[in-house]
């Protein structure tokens, strides 16, 4: 649950993406999140880690159309991966549909260390009544 999930996210912090990838797969697996499981196993052995993280992500995306999907799962793959843009729109979608992950978001490392600049980020925050730390 959410200590792997937590786990993941200070081994990416620290830059032990091996680490990172077989804590996801730990938590997709102990979810029953098979799909994403197998894209993210795909994409690691393809290309590494990045490859891993956009391919979980497309694989959130495509479910989220048949089933509702928290959007934190899916910003948190994607911001993984780098992915600014995508991040902040699935974090938009999260504060919209009141995922109860959204109020920690100005507190997890993975989202402050690659938004903390970004306008949009800064908004959500506010729009939550989190701190910004700016």
């Amino acid at each position: 649950g959410v200590a792997t999930d937590m786990l993941a996210i200070a081994f990416h912090q620290m830059g032990m993406y091996e680490n990172a990838v077989e804590q996801l797969k730990t938590y997709y697996e102990a979810g029953g999140f098979e799909e994403v499981l197998k894209a993210l196993t795909r994409g690691y052995e393809k290309a590494g880690y990045e490859e891993a993280m956009r391919s979980a992500a497309q694989m959130w995306e495509e479910l989220s159309q048949a089933t509702y999907v928290l959007p934190w799962n899916v910003a948190e793959v994607y911001a993984y991966a780098g992915n600014k843009e995508k991040t902040l729109d699935w974090l938009e979608k999260g504060v919209e549909v009141d995922d109860p992950n959204m109020i920690v978001m100005g507190m997890v490392p993975l989202f402050v260390d690659l938004l903390k600049d970004e306008p949009r980020y800064q908004e959500l925050l506010r729009k939550m009544n989190l701190p910004t730390g700016k």
